[in-house]
Parts: C-alpha cells; structure tokens; sequence
C-alpha cells in the first residue's frame, strides 16, 4: 500500500524525492492537478467545513505536513483502550518528532513545505515552465502589515536573484484570477484551507492551468521576509517550536486546535 488513511483522507507515504519527481512528471506531462498538505490544524477546521473536507478528500495527491499528522497515525491505527492512549501520547509525539527509521517505513518521510517549493522553482526554472505566485492582499495597517507589502513589491525581484531564468507570474489576490498560463505551475500562499479552497476554485475556472500546490509561507522564506528556523530546530522538525517561542499568542492558537484534533483521535 502506498497510503496511510488518516480520518477521510489517504495521504500519500513516499520518500521526499519520489513526492517531487511525481509533482515534476504531472508538471512536465501538463496533467492539472492539486496537492494538499493537510497539517492537524488544517483537518479540524476541515471537520467544520465541509467544502474544505471535500476539497482535501477530491485532491489528486495529499501530503503529511508537520509531526502532529504521524502522532496521529499511531493513534489512529492503535487499538488500546483510551487510557492507554492518553499514557503513550508523549511516546507518540517523540517517535513523530525524532521521525527515525521504523517511522518512515511505516508512515513514509515527512514532506518540508520550503523544501518542497524551493525544488519545485528549481525544476520549473530548468524547464521553463511558468509558475504563478498568488499571494494574500494585505489588509491591515500594522508595522508586519507595512513590512509585507514592501516584501510584495520586491518579490519578483528577489526569486529571481535565486532563479534568474524562472519564467515568474506574480499575482496579490484574494479571489481567482482573471486569466492564468494554459500550463504550468500555481503556488498559493493564502494560508491552512484558505489557499486550498482558492485553488480549488481556481482548477474549476481553468481546468488546464496546470499543477496547483499551497505552499503558506515558503516564499517568504525564499525572498526573505521570514527567516527561517535555525538549523537545530530544522533537523528534528521542530520548526513550529521555534515559532511558538517568537509569536506566542499567535501560534498559541494554533496549537490548540492541533491540540483538540489529536485529542478527538484518541477519544475515538
């Protein structure tokens, strides 16, 4: 079996490299396809929406994003009483964090969203495939707010410094595009579900625009408006962690929400 079932989805348990040669083959082959990366986040806004559930159960290929996706295998697939459960979580969590070699027969490898994008520009630079950036309008008036919308200003002028012959579409937009290449490549940056409902909507207006992947921040990284997550926290997938520590009251949010999906897996 090449999937593990996780509530109403199959996710996909590849190697990192047989994930992106498959995007590759379906980008170079102009196969129109959505990827999701459903995070625990993501799976419990889902369980109240039921267009986003029915987005991420129709996409053509869904991908593990994040430790909290492989704690919950192991709860989905265990078949001891609850309390047992509740006593193996911490165990759970460090065998999904560490992510050693019994874990990736099992569940396959942990896909890395900035990784993931920053293979894909690569591929789509050699190939000269088009690829289209659509990113959030901002709203708000606050020193991020100010500081984002510079870094929009300057984002096609910073990838191409790291792929000057990338044939780049940028768009700042909230709703589906007015016209988009026949073929290619569409990374959405809006956020958990809200970029895979604009995709969604986006492969129904143009059934042939090509391979659409929400990527949330990994573009930011690569122009440098976020910096990333210091190397230590990298090797053991503990990004979030670092997160948590330099926005607390934002990702607090978060966490409870990846909190309460893994605690609605176990009380099942």
């Amino acid at each position: 079996m090449n999937t593990v079932s996780l509530c109403w989805i199959d996710f996909y348990k590849w190697s990192y490299h047989h994930c992106l040669s498959e995007i590759q083959c379906r980008a170079s082959d102009k196969i129109t396809t959505l990827v999701v990366t459903p995070n625990p986040e993501m799976l419990y806004e889902a369980h109240q929406n039921k267009n986003l559930k029915k987005i991420l159960q129709n996409a053509d290929y869904a991908l593990p994003d994040g430790a909290g996706i492989f704690v919950a295998y192991q709860i989905e697939q265990s078949s001891l009483p609850r309390i047992l459960k509740y006593l193996l979580f911490p165990y759970w969590c460090a065998r999904a964090v560490f992510h050693g070699k019994r874990m990736r027969k099992l569940y396959g490898e942990r896909i890395t969203g900035s990784r993931l994008t920053r293979d894909i520009l690569r591929y789509a630079e050699q190939r000269k495939i088009t690829v289209t950036i659509i990113d959030p309008i901002v709203h708000g008036k606050t020193a991020w707010d100010k500081t984002k919308k510079l870094s929009q200003a300057s984002m096609e002028t910073n990838i191409l410094r790291k792929y000057p012959d990338i044939s780049l579409n940028i768009i700042i937009s909230d709703s589906v595009p007015d016209d988009l290449p026949h073929h290619g490549i569409i990374l959405a940056t809006h956020g958990s579900g809200k970029q895979e409902k604009l995709l969604a909507e986006i492969l129904h207006e143009f059934p042939h625009c090509g391979v659409a992947l929400g990527v949330w921040g990994s573009i930011d990284l690569i122009t440098g408006f976020r910096a990333p997550a210091p190397v230590f926290f990298q090797r053991f997938g503990g990004e979030w962690l670092y997160r948590l520590y330099k926005n607390p009251k934002r990702h607090l949010v978060r966490m409870k929400k990846v909190v309460s999906f893994l605690h609605q897996r176990i009380k099942k």
